[in-house]
């Protein structure tokens, strides 16, 4: 009587195709593309291309510059292309590509989360290469993808179930300083104000074009959003500033338009919004000519604004 002894069954994951490694060559040659066209644009206008507002609102949450980001993808996407083109058919090279696929998507997932359960805003270009390395780990074969498919899930699952406050202290640093895009100042300023303005609000250029010149106040230049470092000529732009501090400060007093100047006064802040009242200030008591002591009344309507939210004219 003989028993059947059952042989020993070895899985293992055996390396991509022809097809598949050169899709993820590709793939990854065109992911190297497109973030080192971000670090030549930085480099010539001083800002990456930013399809939409959630790219610069993303860039203003996190510790290091996008270009940091964008050469570290480079160098990534580079090392995917050499391991897929000449390596992928070893044990080793095989077994590093399927690990650097894995990693780099569980490392989109907690952006992809970050901008999903913290930041309400979502960058089109963080999207681009979260598809491009999905892609290359569906080209790696259907357990390479069962395996992304169950890390993502896992990091989306527990960013959903945590509860994010805007700052490690639990609360948003609400100085307007924080929030200065640069500061136009001239000899013994009599007065500190706050410019909060949009790039796009014709009323805030009015604005913008009377604080040209120097006057006897010390103007900080507070935007809600970013704006391109040139902005306005003849400034030094300060690169750490967060817009989203300059919003939160003017919704929390109920304002949800621009322009608005924060005047600095010895006993707090005084409002002054629209075009008019604003340009009256500067007129009144940041001339040249204004004794250091002059008040002004407090008004918190006046003039032309744009909201913050919609399309102004």
């Amino acid at each position: 009587m003989y028993l059947h002894q059952p042989s020993e069954r070895h899985y293992t994951l055996r390396p991509p195709g022809g097809f598949q490694r050169a899709s993820i060559f590709i793939f990854a040659l065109f992911g190297a593309f497109v973030a080192g066209l971000q670090i030549g644009l930085f480099l010539i206008r001083g800002e990456p291309y930013c399809p939409n507002e959630g790219c610069r609102t993303v860039d203003d949450l996190t510790a290091i510059s996008q270009n940091t980001f964008n050469f570290i993808g480079v160098l990534y996407f580079l090392f995917i292309a050499l391991l897929s083109f000449r390596w992928a058919k070893n044990p080793l090279p095989n077994a590093l590509l399927r690990l650097f696929l894995l990693s780099g998507l569980a490392a989109e997932g907690v952006l992809l989360g970050y901008q999903a359960f913290y930041a309400g805003e979502y960058c089109a270009y963080c999207l681009l290469i979260l598809f491009l390395i999905v892609c290359m780990n569906i080209f790696a074969g259907l357990q390479q993808t069962l395996a992304g498919v169950v890390i993502l899930g896992t990091i989306l699952t527990l960013f959903s179930l945590l509860t994010w406050t805007p700052h490690p202290s639990g609360q948003m640093p609400l100085t307007l300083e924080n929030g200065t895009f640069a500061v136009r100042t001239c000899n013994a300023p009599n007065r500190r104000a706050y410019l909060v303005f949009s790039k796009d609000c014709p009323h805030c250029h009015t604005v913008l074009d009377a604080l040209e010149q120097c006057t006897s106040c010390e103007i900080h230049f507070n935007p809600i959003e970013r704006i391109p470092p040139d902005f306005l000529p003849g400034l030094t732009p300060t690169l750490a500033y967060h817009p989203e501090i300059n919003v939160s400060a003017l919704r929390i007093l109920g304002i949800d338009t621009v322009p608005v100047l924060v005047v600095e006064n010895p006993d707090g802040f005084s409002f002054i919004m629209g075009d008019r009242e604003i340009l009256s200030f500067i007129t009144t008591v940041c001339s040249s000519e204004a004794p250091a002591g002059l008040d002004f009344p407090d008004p918190l309507l006046g003039g032309n604004s744009c909201g913050f939210d919609r399309p102004c004219k």
